[in-house]
């Protein structure tokens, strides 16, 4: 999606004035229409959405919005090109709820921070696939170019899917009893010696930072994210919010204070959280406890009003 599917947003310009002819505002118009559909879909998926499983939103979104934006350009009128990508804006929401939360929620924590890693990877390939529809657009024209991208990354999501699909039935369907003795259901290998010894079970989850404790005063995303994986490496990770109202990130939906949006989950996971007044001398004595016994302390503001003068926290 991100190197195949979201670039056709760099070919609406020659598209609105080459293809539809018509004027600047509304070129802009039709560049902003997935956008509107994104946040329709947003909000349709907030306020509860489909009852589907994040592999079918994720897989049947990123089709969508492929289909919506392949037939964009052979719309035989502009309003009906923008109503394509207002309807592909859904399918663009589904696809960017579910790129992180299927990791967050489905991937072994002990490959989760690298499979984050790799998520970025393919975040930042968005250039390269405008440098590539862009070659396709100066050879073949605007409306081919955007064909082409579009229809190669369906062809690519689907044959994920189907595979997708397949893995998951594969590991549902029930295992045929095992018709020798126990001890040849697990490996062994044989040494040069002769003798035979059984393989050590190397599937443990990974802690290499078990008993580590990091004192946490980040907010939003970037120091979140951050100490999360740390959290998943086994590390005591407490969190330090502001007494009455929180982490800013949970106060994101209007009339429920008491229900932490996804947003906040999915950065602030397998964590400890503790409230402290940093602007009383108190505040600063309970802090300051699990700050000297800990070995990492992480914060990503500067000095501000939340701390007091001279405090070295």
């Amino acid at each position: 999606m991100n190197l195949l599917g979201f670039c056709y947003s760099a070919l609406v310009a020659p598209l609105g004035r080459q293809v539809f002819m018509v004027s600047p505002t509304l070129t802009g118009l039709l560049a902003g229409a997935v956008s509107f559909g994104a946040l329709l879909g947003g909000l349709w998926l907030t306020g509860g959405g489909p009852r589907l499983s994040g592999r079918t939103l994720m897989v049947g979104g990123s089709l969508l919005f492929l289909v919506c934006v392949m037939l964009m350009p052979f719309a035989p009128s502009f309003s009906l090109a923008c109503t394509l990508l207002v309807i592909g804006g859904f399918g663009s929401a589904a696809f960017a709820n579910m790129q992180t939360s299927l990791i967050v929620l489905h991937a072994p924590p002990h490959i989760r921070s690298r499979l984050m890693g790799l998520l970025t990877v393919c975040i930042g390939m968005g250039p390269l696939g405008i440098l590539l529809i862009g070659t396709l657009a100066d050879r073949f024209g605007p409306l081919l170019a955007v064909d082409m991208m579009a229809s190669t990354g369906l062809v690519a999501v689907a044959a994920i899917g189907l595979v997708w699909r397949r893995n998951d039935r594969r590991q549902a369907a029930p295992r045929r009893p095992a018709l020798a003795t126990d001890d040849m259901s697990v490996p062994t290998f044989r040494k040069s010696c002769g003798r035979t010894t059984k393989m050590q079970d190397v599937s443990a989850d990974v802690q290499f930072l078990s008993g580590v404790r990091v004192v946490d005063f980040t907010q939003f995303e970037a120091g979140p994210s951050c100490t999360e994986s740390l959290a998943w490496l086994g590390a005591e990770v407490v969190k330090i919010e502001n007494p009455g109202v929180g982490d800013p990130g949970r106060r994101l939906r209007k009339g429920k204070p008491d229900d932490d949006p996804f947003y906040f989950q999915q950065f602030n996971a397998n964590k400890k959280s503790i409230t402290v007044n940093l602007k009383s001398p108190r505040g600063l004595q309970i802090v300051k406890g699990p700050a000297a016994q800990g070995r990492c302390l992480r914060r990503e503001h500067g000095a501000r009003h939340d701390r007091t003068p001279g405090s070295r926290l």
